[in-house]
């Protein structure tokens, strides 16, 4: 049989082309495939590359800058009408020869001198621009010195002494930086001023002494109608204590007048001191400079003050003797404390009017005085009083050095608020007779006694006076004590011993106490003490102490100073035997050098007590830490308010630094770029 051996083991053409055919589109598949494949990777390969180099060139720069000194950086160009940078040099430390880890110091502070001086900068060279990273292994404390060294990098690329590392190159490269001085803007919408949080200005590195702190207006918002600027208060940190700013002296300004403008009448907020100063600024480039120390605590407010008998006075606060009204809020005597006697009765005037004389006791007295008044209550239907006085109770029911006493002119309600009260038999004023209205009391006059008061331990007193008709208010002691006597007819003003008088007509020792419910105490002395600062240092030298007074003629006034290593002041002497002084300023210089200050004030009034002495803008100082210091504070936002800035004896705080890094890559007709920012703050600033 014969075998077909096509049939067997061939293809014919046909079946052949279209093997081929069906090869054909998968090679060409495998190869398109292939390529796209390759063209993808490679590119994503590209974006990595780009972001690798991107990330490592930000964090080495961000782990030099982290360990620089803010105040010492430089930048390039140096006359940039911008605040944008294209080269930037840094300080780096030293660290310590003995590999201990640590960086070198000196006098407890980074030795700059022993450190590194490192420049980042961008360069064009063969068509490329690099990314490059210079170091110095030496710093140079003369600023033109370094700020010619980092203009010759950025022109050229290194500079003689420099080791320099291209850190990655580019067809395109960019590198700024911007050293950000923040403005603050001032306007608000609302019809009423409003006070700004405490707002951090920016930081500025700054050795002991005088500073100028100054605000310049930089333009104003669309909405806002002006330029205007009020500041509320100030702070250098890092002590902090805020500074009112209507309490600093004006250094200079732009030709404009401050104004000191009552805050008091806006709600929502509460300014320091209740005034701010304001700047009536009317162009871009107007300004106000202050004028302060660093460091130092200046104490206008009194707003954490411990008063005894002292008090917090005035619109723009001051530092006073208590009023009477305060001192006399809480009674230095009381009738039913002395017959212990919770539940008073009225009594009734015997017919023809009966002389009183009321026992004040020493023992009974709580508060020392230097200047009095009496309450008369009426128990029932009213009381009528001719006349009354005051003395030292003289053998059993006399008395002596007689003070006539006067009346107010009008009655008290029970439960209504007491009035201040007259000084001396002035205007507003009688000796009587009066008449008291039903349930209700009527005060004498402040008077001064003949001698002063003394708690506890003083001697005796007699209030005598005489009521026609009536019925007062009355207290009985039920153990039967003495506490008043009586005699019908008016025989309150004869000093003369009622016991031993003759030709008296119902004379009676009494166990109540007839009319006199409470005995009003002021004391011509008053101590203020301060709350506790923290100077934010272990040992601070402090310099002196000063303050503004108003001082009459007899008044006095008395500051003391202590200082402690503890929060709570244990280890601090005594009140007693702190440092002391009565004219402003005062040498510190016995002050211990120890952490926590405080200060305390003594006011010592003067007969007639018709005004009082006044302590403000207590100022203790000491020579700050050379070091970074943040300054902050509280302005005010007004709609007619504009956008400032804050500078520091004519330089601009700082607040961060700014880096934006970006390069891109052409490859095969696409252009490849990578960004990345970052905002770095220099933690060795000041150190």
């Amino acid at each position: 049989m014969r075998k077909n051996i096509f049939n067997m083991n061939g293809f014919s053409l046909t079946e052949a082309m279209i093997a081929f055919g069906i090869g054909f589109v998968f090679l060409t598949s495998v190869l398109s495939a292939s390529y796209f494949s390759t063209k993808v990777w490679k590119e994503e390969s590209v974006r990595s590359q780009l972001r690798f180099d991107i990330e490592r060139s930000m964090e080495r720069l961000k782990a030099d800058a982290r360990l620089s000194d803010q105040n010492k950086i430089l930048f390039y160009p140096s006359t940039a009408a911008s605040t944008d940078y294209t080269a930037i040099s840094l300080p780096y430390p030293g660290a310590d020869s003995t590999a201990s880890g640590f960086l070198t110091l000196s006098s407890g502070v980074i030795d700059w001198s022993q450190g590194k001086t490192i420049v980042y900068s961008t360069y064009t060279t063969g068509g490329k621009q690099q990314f490059r990273r210079t170091v110095f292994n030496s710093f140079s404390s003369d600023t033109t010195t370094r700020q010619t060294q980092l203009n010759s990098v950025a022109a050229n690329g290194t500079d003689s002494g420099g080791t320099t590392q291209t850190l990655f190159s580019a067809d395109q490269t960019t590198f700024r930086v911007s050293a950000s001085t923040a403005t603050f803007d001032g306007y608000t919408s609302n019809g009423s001023p409003e006070l700004s949080g405490n707002t951090n200005f920016g930081g500025i590195r700054l050795s002991s002494g005088t500073h100028q702190i100054s605000f310049q207006v930089t333009g104003k918002n669309a909405a806002s109608s002006g330029y205007g600027m009020g500041i509320d208060s100030i702070a250098l940190n890092p002590s902090g204590g805020f500074q009112e700013a209507e309490d600093l002296t004006v250094a200079a300004s732009s030709g404009k007048t401050p104004t000191y403008d009552d805050m008091t009448s806006y709600s929502g907020a509460s300014w320091g001191g209740n005034y701010q100063t304001g700047y009536p600024a009317t162009a871009a480039g107007d300004y106000i400079t202050f004028q302060t120390n660093y460091d130092q605590w200046l104490e206008s407010n009194f707003s954490n003050i411990t008063h005894l008998d002292t008090q917090v006075s005035g619109t723009n606060p001051v530092l006073t003797n208590a009023s009477r009204e305060i001192q006399g809020a809480s009674p230095g005597w009381t009738g039913e404390g002395q017959t212990g006697s919770p539940t008073p009765a009225a009594y009734t005037v015997t017919a023809g009017g009966q002389s009183v004389r009321v026992i004040v006791k020493g023992a009974s007295i709580n508060k020392n005085a230097d200047m009095i008044r009496f309450k008369f209550l009426d128990g029932g239907s009213g009381t009528a009083i001719n006349s009354a006085y005051f003395g030292s109770q003289s053998g059993t029911a006399g008395f002596s050095s007689s003070t006539q006493l006067c009346f107010e002119t009008s009655d008290v309600a029970e439960g209504a608020e007491e009035p201040a009260g007259s000084l001396g038999c002035g205007g507003g004023t009688t000796t009587g007779p009066v008449t008291i209205g039903t349930g209700n009391h009527r005060w004498t006059a402040w008077f001064i006694p003949s001698s002063s008061i003394t708690a506890a331990t003083g001697p005796n007193y007699i209030v005598s006076y005489y009521s026609p008709s009536g019925t007062p208010q009355s207290w009985t002691d039920s153990g039967g004590g003495t506490h008043g006597f009586l005699v019908d007819g008016d025989h309150a003003s004869g000093t003369s011993d009622w016991q031993t008088e003759g030709g008296l007509t119902n004379y009676t020792s009494s166990s109540t106490l007839v009319g006199v419910e409470e005995m009003s105490t002021w004391r011509k002395t008053g101590t203020a003490t301060s709350q506790i600062y923290d100077t934010k240092m272990t040992a601070p030298v402090y310099g002196t102490i000063a303050w503004t007074s108003v001082v009459p003629t007899g008044a006095s006034i008395t500051l003391k100073v202590r200082s402690s290593a503890n929060a709570d002041m244990t280890g601090a002497s005594d009140w007693s035997a702190s440092s002391s002084f009565t004219s402003s300023p005062g040498s510190l210089g016995a002050v211990p050098n120890t952490r926590y200050v405080q200060f305390q004030v003594g006011l010592v009034a003067a007969d007639p007590y018709a005004s009082f002495p006044t302590v403000d803008k207590v100022k203790i100082d000491w020579p700050g830490q050379t070091a970074l210091v943040t300054v902050s504070g509280h302005f005010t936002k007004k709609s007619d308010y504009g956008i400032f800035k804050v500078l520091v004896d004519n330089q601009p705080l700082v607040k961060t630094l700014g880096v934006a890094l970006s390069e891109t890559i052409a490859y095969r007709g696409k252009d490849f770029t990578t960004s990345l920012s970052a905002e770095i703050k220099p933690k060795n600033t000041g150190k």
